[in-house]
């Protein structure tokens, strides 16, 4: 693992990036942390599980903070920002050696799931997306003027909510699956809250089953 900073526009990012052992994956992911004004970072309890559960598959694997956290440059971006954060991010590990036959998994947690949904609606095409408890538009995934062209989600992706979490009843993500047989799934964890405090190995084994599950590189 080792410290990094790439360029999003004129600003200068931080991030820890994990290069593939002896036995790599055809992956390069991109995790997206919490809300940056209410202590998201980069070590996050739940981005470090999902940082982990990448690691073990044997990817190519960058979590980062966004603009105006701790080390990256400049101030809170209202999404938007972020937004372009993550489209940098994955750009950023295209120029990584071995990366560019590499299929892109995005995946975000609260704050960094609906910046990742945003920056999916800005062009950025991952072939895996793993959103945990991700934050809802103000209306719903429906009223978001710039996310109605990617829903419902129409690649493999796991959308992991806690039974408990008094944030977002996990009901209000059904507008990002498919009505019919989808790759798309939902998956509600018992006794799990927003924070998921002691529920991060549950988390880390949901990730593994769903990496595990991924079509093999052609």
């Amino acid at each position: 693992m080792e410290r990094v900073r790439f360029r999003s526009g004129k600003l200068e990012l931080e991030g820890m990036l994990s290069l593939p052992g002896k036995n790599p994956a055809p992956l390069r992911a991109v995790i997206a942390h919490p809300h940056p004004q209410f202590g998201g970072s980069l070590d996050n309890n739940v981005v470090c599980a999902l940082f982990d559960a990448l690691v073990d598959f044997g990817a190519l694997a960058l979590r980062f903070n966004f603009r105006g956290v701790a080390g990256s440059q400049g101030s809170y971006g209202n999404i938007e920002g972020e937004a372009e954060d993550i489209i940098a991010a994955a750009k950023f590990l295209e120029t990584v050696k071995g990366a560019g036959i590499n299929r892109l998994l995005l995946a975000g947690y609260s704050f960094g799931g609906l910046a990742a949904l945003h920056a999916m609606a800005r062009g950025l095409a991952p072939e895996a997306l793993v959103l945990v408890s991700p934050m809802i538009p103000e209306g719903g995934f429906l009223a978001s003027a710039e996310l109605k062209n990617i829903i419902p989600l129409k690649m493999p992706a796991l959308i992991l909510s806690g039974e408990r979490d008094d944030f977002f009843d996990h009901t209000l993500y059904q507008p990002l699956l498919k009505v019919a047989k989808t790759p798309a799934r939902l998956l509600v964890v018992k006794n799990a809250d927003h924070f998921w405090d002691g529920q991060t190995r549950e988390l880390k084994k949901a990730v593994s089953e769903f990496l595990n599950s991924l079509p093999t590189a052609a």
